[in-house]
């Protein structure tokens, strides 16, 4: 139960840092969250982000093909 609260505390870590640099995931789901262990530590990383968007122009977002 604790790795699941600390892998929640750093997703969100995780997305507070990408829009804090002015981009938004667009695509988060199960299959973009990846467990790693290091050690006896589990870290959350976030993944495909093909779907990419800039929070700070008026570009609309587009799909990596």
């Amino acid at each position: 139960m604790a790795a699941a609260l600390d892998g929640s505390y750093e997703l969100v870590a995780g997305l507070r840092e990408i829009h804090s640099r002015g981009f938004f995931h667009g695509d988060l789901k199960s299959n973009n969250v990846f467990w790693v262990k290091d050690g006896d530590i589990i870290h959350v990383k976030i993944g495909d982000f093909g779907r990419t968007c800039c929070l700070t122009s008026n570009v609309t977002c587009v799909e990596k093909h």
